[in-house]
């Protein structure tokens, strides 16, 4: 793992970089900029992509900016990380926290459950003139004191010292001058590191859905790349299982000592299908004799297409042994009934992420330690039953606990919405891009919009077939179990036409509902927060009445904002100042000095009369409600309200 670190009064050029660095790969960005105000730190995250704020780590001491703005993590230096309260404890227990030290001492002294540490100086600064490394952090006493932490080495490393950190016990680097010193750039700087990889040792699916390529996919997606050792060749596609033929256990075991003894990059493993738990052993003796590594399995039992057990009448005893080596199980409630008992499940000290349970009868993901169920996560409703969504979940769950996430409920939560963006995502995609359903949505399906003033089904589908690609339901004084109910309810007539689907005000509604995203008003939960409960593939979009309230919510990470009203509507109350041409566009001109496009949605009183004058001030979509409610015929009516948004947009090209 590298992570990078700013100057610490970075210039526009360097600011201008940091796009490029996330593009490049970087998962862990530390804005760290000693004596300077929250304002110098929002300008800063303003000049970066609001699609990578959540890997940027803030330091503590501005932490009131994390209200406002959907970042990664806090970083705290050592003294500070002593001093925090016992609320302040409790705050930092939902983010990514790093804590900066100079020894292993200090580390072990954090009070607080900690993502990554930063040790330091490891080697002559680059930044710091005459700032020398400690030799110390080299030693083999001081491996012995960080292996089992999450550390990265910083102070002076560079790509030509960098691969020996990992046989001292560190996790990777953290480095400024080497990748801002750089006169290419710091994305050329950056890419002279070897990519952070995890290892999958898995089955190998000729269709490329499951198995060693869904791993590999994840991975790629996560930033990590993806070693591969077949443990089993399958015959099998996205629609059946039909056998598989084991790889000879020399094959494997061999393979992952090789992997593992030459590419000290590999920073964790995920373990998938297996023809026997005798391998499962063999293969973990071989991974403890080659480091410490976070190892997720993903204990099938058959293949999701096929009923033919893999590993028949387990060895309990064997199992058990097997369990004390593993981090992370990942089981199925069929698989979990298979494979533990009361007694195995209580003697376990990983974490069991148990799926689809049936829970107060709903569909949940389940946290189990030590035997005890601690936690749970309702699954998040909708999409297809696709081919190879456990390999993505199990990956996930690896691929978030190397990025620094502890909190097994929060890693099951976000390995769940990455499956669910897999499982909503085009069939006939090559490649999974977890976040092409809502650029698409932000896109193409944003221009008419439908929002519900009175709910009906009927309603919805008229409108629909109108052509209209966007509905909103607003259910004001319904309860969020009626709002989920509703979702449920049009979540397949809008897949049928492709439509998307957005629940006003409700976070929770949105997510166990089946929800695309959520639209959020001036009195309801942050943008930020909401970006912290939905993760980054759902749409969140924020009401905006000026162009002060546009600017927060770009901040804090909306994905769009419904501007208005344009003029009096009688569908909402306390409703603000009417807008007219003249305020849409004021705000809309606001908008151009962002950035990056940030899409404006009209709300307010519209009629398919007024989408000219609407369309002339720049704003790229009209969301309606009363005016289609009250038409006579609704799906002529929307297809005008298409027809002739659509012709006006012609007209500009």
């Amino acid at each position: 793992m590298l992570a990078i670190l700013s100057p610490t009064d970075p210039t526009i050029g360097q600011i201008g970089q940091i796009d490029g660095l996330f593009g490049a790969g970087v998962q862990i960005f530390i804005l760290r900029m000693p004596g300077k105000e929250k304002i110098d730190y929002l300008e800063v995250l303003m000049g970066i992509d609001r699609k990578y704020h959540s890997r940027i780590f803030i330091p503590w001491s501005v932490r009131d900016l994390a209200g406002g703005i959907p970042i990664g993590g806090f970083y705290l230096k050592f003294s500070e990380a002593m001093a925090l309260t016992e609320d302040e404890k409790e705050a930092l227990f939902h983010y990514r926290v790093i804590v900066g030290c100079h020894s292993a001492k200090e580390i072990q002294k954090v009070p607080i459950p900690v993502s990554l540490f930063l040790l330091s100086p490891v080697f002559d600064s680059i930044s710091k003139s005459g700032y020398r490394g400690n030799p110390r952090l080299l030693s083999a006493q001081n491996k012995s004191e960080i292996e089992v932490y999450p550390v990265l080495a910083m102070g002076g490393v560079m790509p030509e010292n960098y691969m020996g950190l990992f046989e001292k016990g560190y996790s990777g680097a953290a480095v400024i001058g080497s990748v801002w010193d750089d006169p290419l750039g710091a994305v050329h700087a950056f890419e002279a590191f070897p990519k952070p990889a995890i290892l999958s040792i898995a089955g190998h699916d000729p269709s490329g859905g499951a198995g060693i390529d869904a791993d590999r996919e994840t991975a790629e997606n996560y930033g990590f790349r993806c070693f591969t050792v077949p443990t089993v060749i399958t015959t099998q596609d996205e629609g059946h299982f039909g056998s598989f033929t084991p790889v000879a256990e020399e094959t494997v075991l061999r393979s992952v000592r090789f992997l593992l003894t030459r590419h000290p990059e590999i920073r964790g493993i995920k373990i998938g299908m297996l023809p026997s738990l005798t391998l499962l052993r063999k293969i973990l003796d071989t991974i403890n004799d080659c480091g410490i590594f976070p190892i997720v399995w993903d204990p099938i039992v058959a293949a999701s297409k096929g009923n033919e057990a893999i590993i028949r009448e387990p060895d309990k005893k064997l199992f058990r042994e097997c369990l004390d080596d593993l981090d992370f199980v990942t089981p199925n409630a069929e698989e979990y009934e298979y494979w533990f008992d009361e007694e195995t499940v209580a003697g376990y000290s990983g974490v069991v992420l148990k799926k689809s349970e049936i829970l107060d009868g709903t569909l949940s993901d389940v946290v189990l330690f030590n035997g005890e169920r601690v936690a749970s996560t309702p699954a998040i409703f909708g999409g297809e039953d696709r081919h190879g969504t456990g390999c993505r979940y199990s990956s996930a769950v690896l691929c978030e606990r190397l990025l620094g996430h502890f909190n097994p409920l929060s890693i099951a939560q976000r390995a769940q919405e990455y499956v669910h963006a897999y499982r909503v995502s085009s069939a006939s995609a090559l490649r999974f891009d977890p976040y092409s359903r809502k650029r698409e949505a932000l896109q193409e399906k944003f221009r008419v919009q439908y929002v519900t003033n009175n709910f009906s089904v009927e309603t919805i589908r008229k409108v629909l077939k109108g052509g209209v690609r966007w509905v909103q339901l607003r259910m004001k004084g319904a309860t969020t179990e009626e709002r989920i109910l509703a979702l449920r309810s049009v979540r397949p007539i809008c897949d049928r036409y492709g439509a998307v689907l957005i629940m006003d005000d409700d976070v929770e509604a949105a997510r166990k509902g089946g929800a695309d995203g959520v639209h959020l008003g001036k009195t309801d939960m942050s943008p930020a927060m909401a970006r912290r409960i939905l993760g980054d593939c759902f749409i969140i979009g924020s009401t905006v009445n000026d162009e002060d309230m546009l600017l927060n919510a770009y901040a804090a990470g909306a994905d769009y904002a419904g501007v208005g009203p344009y003029r009096f509507t009688q569908t909402k109350k306390n409703l603000d100042s009417t807008l007219g041409v003249k305020g849409l566009q004021r705000i809309w001109e606001q908008s151009l000095d962002l950035n990056e496009p940030f899409p404006l949605v009209a709300i307010g009183g519209i009629t398919v009369e007024a989408i000219r004058e609407i369309k002339d001030t720049g704003v790229f979509g009209i969301a309606l409600s009363g005016a289609i409610e009250r038409a006579k015929d609704i799906t002529h009516y929307c297809q005008r309200l298409v027809t002739e948004w659509e012709d006006l947009s012609q007209i500009d090209r």
